[in-house]
């Protein structure tokens, strides 16, 4: 981005738990993630009209669970990659093929 983009653009960003990573791995506190609920955060950053840039934020939960599946089952069951991929082709951004172990995509 350059100097200026913003005024006329949105500068959108999706964070989430890493595909592929255990939750050994993620430690005790989860590494930051919310991993009973495999919570995705989607932030746009914009130049308001009075110049000033603001950023606003939301968090979703990428998977359903009762509560009592394993780590292992909440990983199954995640939608969060299909949430985002569906929002990033609304916003006509491309979709990385492999997210290897990066937790952000932006566009």
């Amino acid at each position: 981005m350059a100097a200026g983009d913003l005024a006329d653009n949105v500068f959108v960003a999706w964070s989430f738990v890493p595909k592929g990573v255990s939750e050994k791995a993620l430690g005790p506190e989860g590494d930051g993630y919310f991993t009973e609920t495999l919570t995705y955060s989607v932030q746009a950053t914009t130049e308001m009209d009075d110049g000033m840039i603001a950023t606003q934020a939301a968090f979703i939960a990428g998977v359903e669970s009762n509560g009592q599946d394993t780590f292992e089952e909440r990983l199954a069951k995640r939608f969060d990659f299909k949430a985002i991929a569906g929002s990033m082709r609304n916003l006509a951004c491309q979709y990385p093929k492999r997210l290897k172990s990066s937790s952000t995509v932006a566009c």
